[in-house]
């Protein structure tokens, strides 16, 4: 791997850590699925990389269920708060999930 792709796969590590309490250890596959580029707004100064992560476990839990909630719920579900997404989710959904 280059230094690159080390760095954006240590940032991707991190953020999964720090929002989601996945680590490593429990990662059974993680997938480059897309590049997403915005040239609008304070969107126009981010890249965004999109990776599908496989787990080896549902047991996930944030490290700061006191300051934030999340769900987990099935794919087929994701319509359902379609009207919630911020702007790269939803380019996220409408290319790769729905």
């Amino acid at each position: 791997k280059t230094d690159l792709e080390e760095n954006i796969i240590s940032g991707l590590m991190r953020e999964l850590e720090e929002e989601a309490n996945i680590t490593s250890e429990i990662i059974k596959s993680c997938t480059l699925k897309g590049i997403i580029k915005l040239n609008t707004g304070v969107d126009a100064d981010h890249l965004g990389f999109v990776y599908e992560v496989e787990l080896l476990t549902d047991n996930i839990k944030s490290h700061e269920e006191d300051k934030l909630t999340g769900i987990w719920i099935n794919k087929s579900e994701l319509k359902n708060y379609e009207d919630s997404f911020e702007n790269w989710a939803k380019l996220v959904y409408e290319k790769l999930l729905r």
